[in-house]
């Protein structure tokens, strides 16, 4: 098995803590702790708190489509629209600060903001296109 990468294993302690505390009240401080590195290495890794944000974003983004993706391939059926949904509750459940503060992260980071309408976008013309 492949070790880890510090960058994703920053990402993952993140993730818990941001689930645990809020994005809030967690800092760089904090998150360079729970990792067992020094804040320096977390700043080679991520300029800030808002790119580490970002890069859960992305990571919350790919489990959603893998969900959705593989209930594309399978036939429809009241098992597979079971396990789509059981699989949508659990990535919710992993990334579930983003449940509860995506509003105030699009308001607050402008990043954030363009990956989120860009996402929007793009599921919208899918949508339309069905």
């Amino acid at each position: 098995m492949a070790r880890q990468s510090t960058k994703e294993r920053i990402v993952d302690v993140a993730i818990a803590l941001f689930n645990e505390r809020g994005t809030a009240a967690v800092s760089t401080n904090h998150i360079a702790e729970s990792a067992g590195i020094s804040p320096g290495n977390l700043y080679y890794h991520f300029r800030n708190k808002e790119e580490i944000i970002l890069h859960a974003y992305e990571r919350a983004l790919r489990a959603y489509d893998e969900v959705w993706d593989r209930a594309g391939a399978t036939p429809a059926s009241p098992g597979m629209v079971l396990r789509l949904l059981e699989e949508t509750f659990d990535a919710q459940w992993e990334f579930r600060f983003f449940q509860r503060e995506l509003p105030w992260l699009v308001q607050a980071s402008e990043s954030i903001r363009e990956r989120y309408r860009d996402v929007q976008r793009r599921r919208l013309a899918y949508y339309r296109s069905l």
